[in-house]
């Protein structure tokens, strides 16, 4: 290998290792809650407790499939196939957080929902098991960890890199679920789902 090779191929070793120690250091960013969007066309859409008002100018479809009620699919517009499709799920926080207890997480009951997402936006020692989770999470191989609250609603958006999957998980002051929208999530889709969004209770 001549000079040059050996030259490109550290100077590529180097690239990728601050790249990946970059994205080691995500943390949790705070942003101003989006503000409503105006829509002549508007459906009302609830998931649970969180009720939102959504332009039908994003929306194909809403698609439910008979093998997993309860998720929501959210088609856009021309969407042959769930493929592109923003998906909301829910589960009880004890699920979702107990789940990590085997990597030494401490009990469940001592941490709420608001307060596991938020420790996740703090980069990790290796022997600490949120290092372990932000990577399960995701978070460490994010562009930005985003973090918007307005009243009993908090909003943490995982926004990864264009065409890859986003995760935006919900948490409600007082409930015990957390709710998680996840696929194809676009800065407009983003807005319109937090701007017209309010804690509602279940029909």
């Amino acid at each position: 290998m001549g000079v040059r090779a050996i030259r490109a191929t550290s100077a590529l070793l180097m690239s990728v290792w601050l790249q990946q120690c970059a994205a080691g250091e995500v943390r949790l960013e705070r942003g101003a809650w989006p503000e409503a969007m105006a829509c002549e066309a508007c459906v009302n859409f609830q998931f649970g407790e969180l009720a939102m008002r959504l332009p039908l100018r994003l929306i194909g479809r809403f698609f439910v499939a008979g093998s997993e009620a309860s998720a929501v699919h959210l088609l856009a517009p021309g969407a042959a196939n769930g493929k592109n499709s923003a998906v909301f799920l829910s589960t009880t926080r004890a699920a979702y957080i107990g789940k990590y207890q085997a990597l030494g997480l401490p009990s469940v009951n001592a941490m709420g929902g608001e307060a596991f997402f938020d420790l996740l936006g703090e980069p990790a020692q290796r022997d600490s098991p949120f290092h372990a989770i932000r990577r399960i999470e995701g978070i460490d191989a994010a562009e930005h960890y985003l973090k918007t609250s307005k009243g009993r609603l908090h909003a943490y958006w995982v926004q990864t890199a264009p065409d890859t999957s986003q995760y935006l998980h919900l948490v409600v002051d007082g409930s015990d679920t957390i709710y998680t929208v996840a696929g194809t999530i676009t800065s407009q889709l983003y807005g319109a789902l937090l701007g017209g969004m309010t804690s509602e209770p279940q029909p």
